[in-house]
């Protein structure tokens, strides 16, 4: 399976500019979305909330609230933002054309609250999104971008160097695995949960995301790009890894290119999309969820590469 890629890739850097691009060019074509914004009642109107292009940057602390908007234009192609009116109607123009995901923050807090995911963007074009609520339960980030607190080094034989480097968590190259593993995992939902990241192939050919995750009791293992740089799946179902079971597939991944990750895990199924187009829908009924045995150092929770140079930022999750 290949996937056709959208001209809106999250975690580029760039401004809208409307009309021409910073060489001067003519611009990409843009179109726009607008809809309705409700409290997580579905009743209140989410009267001056924010509804932004999704970005991987945010403001610390310390930066000064005219220097927001410039600092989450870092996280984005086209980063543009309103704020919800009284009757909680909104619209964003200028947006790039394809699919992608838009952040709802509250009403003075510097990291989005919700999003809005699978929003199509057609050429000079409304796209009409009707009305949309704000989730009952927000983004938690599990990596703040800066540090490596709260992460350890995954026990892996000979593993090369973890470091962050401009707001990513990056994996080096090892003699076959090197990780990265959450040091606290009292507050991670082992069900009923969705987490979402952006992660690249740096160098090397093989995968650059090996994301170990909780499925009710048991670990599993999403792995992009393994097997020579292009196969896609779970590992493992029904004791078959990533290579041959159903949701094996094959995906082209660019080098040094941000790709945007949804995973979700309910009851019964195991969800996943890459830059907002789904690619795995497992059901839970009657299989059995497990992990290779060479991931057990990133149980339960945590990423791996082999023997590639994998980066992850704009880490979050939140329980459904």
């Amino acid at each position: 399976m290949t996937i056709n890629r959208t001209q809106f890739i999250v975690g580029l850097v760039g401004t809208c500019s409307g009309v021409t691009d910073f060489a001067g060019a003519a611009a990409a074509p843009t179109g726009s979305v607008k809809g309705r914004l409700l409290l997580a009642d579905g009743k209140q109107p989410a009267r001056g909330y924010l509804v932004a292009v999704q970005t991987a940057t945010w403001p610390d602390a310390a930066t000064p609230r005219e220097q927001w908007r410039e600092v989450y234009a870092k996280g984005a192609m086209n980063y543009v933002e309103t704020v919800v009116a009284e009757n909680g109607t909104f619209k964003l123009e200028g947006l790039s054309v394809g699919k992608f995901a838009l952040d709802v923050r509250r009403p003075g807090e510097r990291e989005a609250w919700s999003s809005l995911e699978a929003i199509e963007i057609k050429p000079g074009a409304v796209t009409e999104l009707g009305e949309a609520k704000v989730a009952a339960t927000s983004w938690r980030r599990l990596f703040n971008g800066n540090t490596l607190e709260g992460w350890k080094r995954s026990d892996f034989i000979q593993s090369g160097n973890v470091r962050v480097s401009d707001g990513a968590m990056i994996m080096e190259v090892g003699n076959a695995m090197t990780g990265l593993t959450l040091a606290d995992d009292k507050e991670l939902p082992r069900v009923e949960y969705e987490v979402t990241l952006q992660a690249q192939r740096m160098s090397g050919r093989d995968f650059f995301c090996g994301l170990t995750f909780p499925v009710k009791k048991d670990p599993c293992t999403l792995i992009l790009g393994g097997w020579g740089g292009a196969t896609v799946g779970l590992s493992n179902i029904d004791f078959s890894d990533a290579s041959m079971n159903d949701t094996t597939q094959s995906i082209d991944f660019e080098q040094n290119r941000w790709y945007r990750v949804r995973l979700r895990v309910t009851a019964t199924h195991i969800l996943v999309w890459l830059d907002e187009e789904r690619i795995i829908n497992q059901e839970l009924d009657g299989r059995r969820i497990g992990i290779r045995i060479e991931t057990e150092p990133c149980v339960p929770f945590g990423f791996c590469t082999w023997r590639t140079v994998g980066a992850i930022r704009d880490l979050r999750i939140r329980k459904l």
